[in-house]
């Protein structure tokens, strides 16, 4: 019989006692208990240096919070574009002359966080003559060499006449006629003369 299911449980079942089971349940009870007191215990001081590995941490659970200052790479900070507002010799924004578009093309500029600054918009003046300044640029924001010359888009009265047109800057060390920042119109048309993809490292 005891080679046979029931006389193996038979067997099993005539030498059960009530202290067999209690001690049973006790053991099961102290195993599951003691593991978890152990997770709610180990914490830093009971863990080896660099014995949580990558491998050991969940994916996207970790915050910014968990690293120490300087680890992380810090994200640069784009400065707010400042607009010019104040300009000579008879240059202003342009318009195109409608109303929903007027100062369609703000002379706007900003450095960006490695030191480049960056010029953006159109100027438009009714009779100027050339190399005459146009508006002047900031300290902080002004070439590192004593000038500097970009060819820029210029059309005339007719969107048609878009002629080369040339705009010099002049930069912090320069000794000439015109100090430093300001923003000259050497030569093109002038009823539209774009600033756009005009950058420089400032000094």
């Amino acid at each position: 019989m005891r080679n046979t299911p029931q006389g193996w449980i038979d067997a099993v079942r005539n030498r059960l006692s009530y202290a067999n089971v209690m001690a049973t349940i006790a053991v099961f009870g102290v195993l599951a208990g003691g593991t978890a007191y152990a997770a709610s215990k180990i914490g830093p001081n009971q863990l080896q240096q660099n014995a949580v590995r990558s491998k050991h941490v969940k994916n996207k659970t970790l915050l910014a919070k968990d690293f120490k200052a300087g680890v992380l790479p810090t994200v640069p900070t784009v400065e707010a574009t400042k607009t010019v507002t104040s300009f000579l010799n008879g240059w202003r924004t342009y318009d195109s002359g409608t109303p929903a578009t007027a100062d369609d093309a703000p002379v706007r500029y900003w450095k960006d966080p490695w030191g480049t600054v960056h010029l953006e918009g159109a100027l438009t003046n009714a009779n100027p003559a050339d190399d005459t300044q146009m508006f002047r640029l900031p300290e902080g924001y002004r070439p590192q060499a004593n000038y500097l010359n970009f060819a820029v888009v210029t059309t005339g009265f007719s969107d048609f006449n878009e002629v080369l047109g040339y705009v010099q800057i002049a930069g912090e060390q320069n000794n000439q006629i015109n100090p430093s920042g300001f923003v000259l119109f050497l030569g093109g048309n002038r009823e539209f003369v774009s600033l756009d993809g005009i950058s420089f490292r400032a000094k």
